[in-house]
C-alpha cells in the first residue's frame, strides 16, 4: 500500500480541501488518502468550531479514506512544531510499508515547489541555526524566522516565509529531511480564496471566513462552501451543540491566567522570552480574554503565538522543544483505511489508540500523552453555550464506514 498523507485541519473540510483531494486522486489514483487531523485546539491557539471525530468523519464522507489524531500539544503548536510532528505521525505509519515510497500532499501560495525546498534547505540548515546563536535572535515563529532569513539571504524567496501556506511547506520539507522519512512533498496550488481571506471566489471560502459564519449564526450561508457529505456532518453537530466560540474558551481560562506563577512561566511551551510573564501580567488587568490579548499585543509576537501561550500556561504544557508524538489516534476510516489501520498497528513504528478508555494500555510516554490531550478536550467543552460537561467528547468511538 501507498499512502498519500495530508495534515490538516479540517475546520470545517471546506471545497478547498476538496480541491487538494481531487488533484491527489488524479496523480495518485491506487493510492490511499491518509489525513492526520489536528485536535480540538488548533496552530492559531484556539478551539476549533467543529469537534475532532465530527470533522474526521466529514473528511471520510467527503473522501478521505483515513483520518488520525495529530495529539496536543503539538496540534496547536507554531508551524515549525506542528508540520515536524505531523511528518513523524506520517513516518510512523508509513513504516508498515517500508518498500513504498509514500506521499506528502499540501497547498501552496505563490511559491514553486523548486523555490520552497530552496527556502527550506536555507532555513534548516546549519548555517541557520548558528547565525541565529551569534546574532542573538529570537527566531521562534513566522515573524522572527522571516526577519533572520532577510538578513542572511536578502529577499531571495523572503515572501515565502509570509504565506501561512507556503511557511508550512517549508516546514513540512524541512521536517521530512530532518526526520530521514521515507516520504516526497507533492505540492498543490492553492485555488479560490486566500487563507484568511475576507471574500469567498465562487465556491471557495477559506476556513476562517465560514468559521465566521458558523458564529454569527449564518450557518445555511456556510455550508454552501463545504462538500456535501461534509456540510450535513457538520449541520448535525450544529443543530446539537452549536459552533465552539474562541472567545468563549478564553474567557474560561482567564482565572487560571490571573493566579498563575508568573515566576514558572519560563518553563511554559511559547512562553520564553518574557511572553509568559507578559500575558499573565495582562490578565491581571483584563476583565475579558480579548482584553487581555490586546494588551499583551506587540509588534514583535503575532497573536496567534500569545493565543498559544495563554492555552500553555492554562493547560501547565511545558515546552516541548525536540519531541515528538510517540501515538496518534484512529478518529475515521472507511475500507482502505480500515486495511491501512490495521497494518500499522501491527507494523508501524507509533502507537495507535483506537479507543480512548485503552490508553492505560500505552507505553507511558503515550499515556501521559494522553492524559494532556484529555486536559485539552475537558478545556474545549466550555466553547460551547451553554458549557457541556467535561468528559462530552472523551467517550466518541472512531467513525468507521461500512462500504
Amino acid at each position: 500500500m501507498r499512502i498519500v498523507f495530508i495534515i490538516a485541519e479540517f475546520d470545517p473540510f471546506h471545497m478547498g480541501h476538496a480541491y487538494l483531494l481531487g488533484r491527489v486522486r488524479e496523480r495518485f489514483p491506487q493510492c490511499a488518502v491518509a489525513a492526520i487531523m489536528s485536535g480540538n485546539f488548533t496552530e492559531r491557539g484556539e478551539p476549533a468550531s467543529i469537534e475532532r471525530f465530527t470533522r474526521a468523519r466529514a473528511a471520510v464522507l467527503s473522501g478521505v479514506n483515513l483520518v488520525i489524531s495529530l495529539p496536543f500539544p503539538w496540534c496547536a503548536a507554531s508551524s515549525e512544531y506542528f508540520a515536524r510532528a505531523g511528518v513523524a505521525v506520517a513516518k510512523g505509519i508509513a513504516a508498515a510499508y517500508p518498500n513504498e515510497e509514500h506521499i506528502l500532499a499540501f497547498g501552496r501560495e505563490c511559491g514553486e515547489v523548486n523555490k520552497i525546498k530552496k527556502v527550506s534547505g536555507r532555513v534548516g540548515s546549519g548555517e541557520f541555526a548558528s547565525e541565529a546563536v551569534r546574532l542573538g535572535h529570537s527566531y521562534h515563529g513566522a515573524r522572527g524566522i522571516e526577519a533572520l532569513y532577510r538578513e542572511l539571504y536578502g529577499d531571495d524567496g523572503a515572501e515565502l516565509l509570509s504565506s501561512p501556506n507556503d511557511t508550512l511547506a517549508v516546514e513540512y520539507i524541512k521536517a521530512i529531511s530532518s526526520l530521514s522519512a521515507h516520504i516526497t512533498p507533492y505540492a498543490v496550488k492553492r485555488e479560490g480564496a486566500e487563507h484568511n481571506g475576507e471574500a469567498p471566489r465562487g465556491d471557495f471560502a477559506s476556513a476562517s471566513y465560514i468559521r465566521g459564519l458558523f458564529l454569527s449564526g449564518r450557518t445555511d450561508e456556510a455550508i454552501r462552501f463545504m462538500p456535501q457529505k461534509s456540510a450535513e456532518a457538520t449541520l448535525e453537530f450544529i443543530r446539537r451543540y452549536g459552533a465552539a466560540s474562541p472567545e468563549r474558551a478564553g474567557d474560561a481560562m482567564m482565572l487560571s491566567l490571573r493566579t498563575a506563577d508568573g515566576k514558572n512561566a519560563e518553563k511554559i511551551a511559547e512562553c520564553a522570552g518574557g511572553v509568559g510573564r507578559r500575558v499573565i501580567d495582562a490578565a491581571r488587568s483584563s476583565g475579558t480574554y480579548r482584553d487581555m490579548a490586546a494588551r499583551a499585543a506587540t509588534k514583535q509576537y503575532t497573536n496567534a503565538r500569545l493565543r498559544r501561550a495563554a492555552l500553555f500556561t492554562v493547560l501547565g504544557v511545558e515546552s516541548f522543544r525536540g519531541t515528538l508524538p510517540t501515538y496518534t489516534e484512529a478518529l475515521a476510516a472507511d475500507g482502505v483505511g480500515r486495511n491501512v489501520l490495521h497494518d500499522s498497528v501491527r507494523r508501524g513504528e507509533i502507537e495507535i489508540l483506537t479507543k480512548g478508555a485503552d490508553f492505560g494500555k500505552m507505553t507511558p510516554a503515550s499515556a501521559g500523552s494522553y492524559l494532556c490531550e484529555a486536559r485539552a478536550e475537558r478545556l474545549y467543552t466550555l466553547a460551547f453555550s451553554p458549557a457541556l460537561p467535561s468528559d462530552e467528547f472523551l467517550k466518541i468511538s472512531p467513525f468507521m464506514m461500512r462500504e
